[in-house]
């Protein structure tokens, strides 16, 4: 092959090798410029659950907060259907039939029962706030406020039994703790500067 057609071809191969070079760089750089950025923003903006506190929030803020639980919460009714009487091969046979209904507050990380708030009580030198996790304003739990916490109202008379829209229903929760109120609360730092230029001063 003669020398002159190598020397194009060559050349061709170096040329395209430059220009992927110039290119693969180029990503690279707006790469590192996209992950710098989507760190900066992260960082500047963080959410995270907290307890509600009053010293925080106003009557007007409380009633737009979303409320969740610190920890499940799982309220139990067992309805006595009554005796049923069946008669089988000559013999009677009695059953008492109950019905167990279970309704669960999530406190799950991704599956979070969200609240609203549809009533403030002042009672007993405690406030009181009530939520509401289903449609109906008449099903809620009562939270007041303890050590800068809203928390579930577990000293009431007849716990763990508490009505609950008009039904008695038994309370249980995972853990020693008891549940408390959260509120999505997202933190966002800001910081501006300015560069003033400093003129000098000079001897009278």
């Amino acid at each position: 092959m003669p020398m002159g057609e190598f020397h194009v071809a060559n050349t061709g191969n170096y040329t395209f090798w430059r220009s992927t070079m110039r290119s693969s760089s180029f990503d690279i750089k707006q790469t590192i410029f996209f992950l710098t950025f989507l760190s900066f923003t992260l960082l500047s903006c963080v959410s995270v659950f907290e307890p509600v506190t009053r010293d925080r929030l106003d009557d007007k803020q409380l009633r737009m907060v979303q409320y969740y639980v610190s920890s499940a919460i799982t309220l139990t009714r067992v309805i006595q259907a009554g005796e049923r009487a069946t008669v089988s091969y000559g013999i009677v046979n009695l059953a008492d039939e109950n019905r167990r209904e279970q309704r669960r507050i999530s406190s799950s990380f991704l599956t979070k029962t969200p609240g609203v708030l549809v009533g403030v009580l002042n009672s007993y030198d405690k406030e009181w706030l009530l939520i509401s996790f289903e449609d109906d304003d008449n099903l809620f739990l009562p939270f007041f406020r303890h050590n800068h916490r809203f928390v579930l109202a577990s000293h009431i008379a007849d716990w763990p039994n508490t009505q609950y829209g008009g039904a008695i229903y038994r309370i249980s929760y995972f853990g020693e703790q008891t549940p408390y109120l959260l509120a999505r609360t997202r933190y966002t730092f800001r910081e501006t500067s300015s560069i003033n230029r400093v003129r000098g001063r000079r001897v009278n």
